[in-house]
């Protein structure tokens, strides 16, 4: 006769269970295992940066760096300096070329405006220019006062005096020329 086990499907449960269990087991220990690894992989990343970061601050505290530091320091001080006073000096240079109204040009410019019968004795410059010449009649006298009127140079030229020499050798002069006064406003 067979017999008959009435607890028999409650066995099955049970090992159908236990093997629910262990599955369970093997995956919470995966889990663990992944999430021990990650935190001990951070916490060894951690360190290694701490270490970085501890050697950089060790070099940038060193004797040496500080040093080649202030020596840069000075330097780079020196150099704004003399950058500051390159920019002045070539504001002031720029100033002094505009300024400077005697040059070659000039000379030429009034050289080429003299008739033939009018020379010179002498020429001062400053504020104004100076002539004082001698002229064989007073048409050239004339015809130099309206030359350097058109040239463009000067603001006002005016014949101070005509004089005639003894025994009609000629006339001397004197032309006072003022300049024209330039826009300075471009220089400041």
């Amino acid at each position: 006769m067979n017999d008959f086990n009435f607890f028999e499907p409650f066995f099955e449960e049970k090992k159908k269970l236990n093997l629910k269990f262990i599955y369970v087991i093997i995956s919470i220990s995966f889990i663990v295992l992944i999430i021990s690894g990650a935190y001990l992989y951070t916490v060894f990343k951690v360190n290694s940066l701490e270490n970085k970061i501890a050697k950089q601050k060790e070099i940038l505290v060193s004797k040496e760096l500080k040093g080649v530091s202030q020596k840069l320091s000075v330097k780079q001080k020196k150099l704004n300096l003399l950058n500051n006073y390159y920019n002045i000096v070539e504001k002031v240079d720029k100033s002094a070329d505009k300024e400077d109204k005697i040059d070659t040009n000039f000379i030429k410019n009034i050289s080429n405006e003299v008739p033939q019968k009018v020379t010179f004795q002498v020429m001062n410059i400053s504020d104004t220019v100076n002539i004082q010449g001698s002229s064989q009649d007073r048409n050239s006298i004339g015809e130099f006062e309206f030359n350097l009127k058109k040239t463009d140079i000067f603001k006002e030229v005016h014949i101070a005096n005509i004089i005639a020499k003894e025994e009609g050798a000629g006339y001397t002069f004197n032309i006072i020329c003022s300049f024209k006064e330039e826009n300075n406003n471009e220089t400041k």
